[in-house]
């Protein structure tokens, strides 16, 4: 079966050549490293940048050509190659969370194969990164970043699938690992290539954080636009629309927090739309997303080339001008009172074991033999 089969026409931002001419050459190098035993995932590839007309590995270029860095020198195409591979697997493992979207690779091969994709891609792009050191092309510091920015989306991925997220503060900081600090830490990795000073690795870090922020807003905002696709959590989630309904003032806000309370979301679905749209959560999501972006343009400022902070600029601005919603769009008129910033924060690397010890792991027959030590022999045996 073919994995690019029920294909919907994606998008078509305007976006500068440059970064398409980028995007082949990533593409490309991912395709020559597939082994013709697996030859499989080279279809899975040019599926994955199909889905993703704008996709996040380019980052690692267009920061390293901000920072007077060359983005076509070949060891920071091979690293945005064994990153490829990485993000690949990831969006495999995410897109099984999902039931109803047919571009889903688990809905055309089964969920063991998809699972079995996305190990492969994995061990591919761990095998792209030895090479990398050991040849020198890339740094411990760079294929460390990279690691700390999977653990980080990996930890955060575990608090969606543990349904953890159950107020304002728990949502946004798996909001952050999942997509504000794993964006950061891959642009941040194009700078450390090019070997700029801290200052301009942290304003490249700090650009894909408030990207990642701004993407996932945007994409549930895409989400309440879709129709009679409203968003609804299923088992114990709470998503931010109704997180947002639940923080501010409104008149349906004791009823909502019932609602949710008696975990009876599916039973009151048309009620909880409608308290949703008189608290205007969609023009709230709007307003976040412009906010984010904003922070995203002021941290390119300090970059030094002007061509590499275009492609900065134009790939942000690429994600918002997918939706007619913000086509042109600086400002979204929403009153003082339902402004509910966004709690960022640094993100500590412990953080990501910080549940671990609340795991106790014991062996079944190290168990039993201590369970035998304990009982009395009886008479007769």
């Amino acid at each position: 079966m073919s994995f690019n089969e029920n294909k919907t026409e994606p998008s078509n931002p305007p976006i500068s050549d440059r970064l398409n001419v980028l995007c082949a050459h990533i593409h490309q190098g991912l395709l020559s490293w597939i082994p013709p035993y697996l030859s499989e995932m080279g279809e899975i590839c040019d599926n994955w940048f199909y889905r993703n007309p704008l996709p996040e590995v380019v980052l690692p270029l267009i920061t390293c050509q901000a920072v007077n860095g060359n983005p076509e020198d070949s060891k920071v195409l091979r690293t945005a190659t064994a990153i490829l591979s990485g993000l690949i697997g990831l969006q495999i493992l995410d897109d099984t969370r999902v039931r109803n979207n047919r571009q889903s690779l688990w809905m055309k091969v089964g969920m063991e194969r998809a699972i079995h994709y996305a190990y492969a891609f994995e061990a591919l792009s761990n095998q792209l990164w030895v090479k990398l050191v050991q040849e020198g092309d890339a740094s411990e510091a760079v294929f460390q970043n990279y690691q700390q920015g999977m653990m980080i989306a990996l930890a955060g991925r575990n608090r969606v699938l543990s349904h953890y997220n159950r107020n304002w503060e728990t949502y946004w900081k798996t909001a952050e690992m999942t997509s504000a600090h794993p964006s950061g830490h891959i642009a941040a990795s194009g700078a450390m290539l090019a070997r700029a000073d801290e200052s301009l690795i942290e304003s490249c870090r700090i650009f894909g954080y408030h990207l990642g922020l701004a993407r996932h807003l945007l994409e549930v905002y895409q989400c309440m636009e879709e129709p009679g696709k409203h968003l609804l959590p299923c088992h114990q989630d709470v998503n931010l629309p109704i997180l947002y309904a639940l923080k501010c003032n409104h008149p349906g806000k004791t009823e909502l927090a019932d609602i949710i309370q008696q975990d009876q979301l599916a039973l009151h679905q048309q009620r909880v739309i409608e308290i949703l749209d008189a608290t205007d959560a969609k023009g709230y999501l709007m307003w976040a997303a412009l906010q984010e972006r904003k922070r995203a343009l002021e941290a390119v400022k300090p970059c030094p080339n002007e061509e590499g902070k275009q492609l900065m600029e134009a790939f942000l601005m690429g994600w918002f001008e997918q939706s007619t919603a913000f086509a042109g769009r600086e400002e979204v008129n929403l009153p003082d009172e339902k402004k509910m910033e966004i709690p960022h924060r640094e993100f500590d690397p412990k953080e990501i074991s910080s549940g671990l010890s609340s795991i106790s792991y014991r062996s079944i027959g190290l168990g039993l033999r201590h369970q035998i030590r304990q009982t009395p022999l009886q008479p007769g045996t």
